[in-house]
């Protein structure tokens, strides 16, 4: 059996995570956004995938359009 305190502690992917997170065009507000590690995870990939796809749609436009 595992010690009480493992018992306690979340999966470390259902762990909360909290950041300070500053919106686009402001150089002083910020807000604490907390989520779990795998939250996180699956945030950053997402947005990888948005800007990778932006990229490829924009590759055969002519520069100004």
């Amino acid at each position: 059996s595992p010690p009480p305190a493992a018992q306690a502690e979340p999966a470390d992917a259902e762990r909360l995570i909290c950041r300070r997170e500053v919106p686009v065009g402001s150089l002083i507000a910020s807000r604490k956004v907390c989520l779990t590690k795998a939250q996180w995870e699956a945030r950053t990939r997402n947005g990888r995938d948005t800007a990778q796809r932006m990229v490829e749609e924009n590759q055969g436009r002519p520069p100004g359009n």
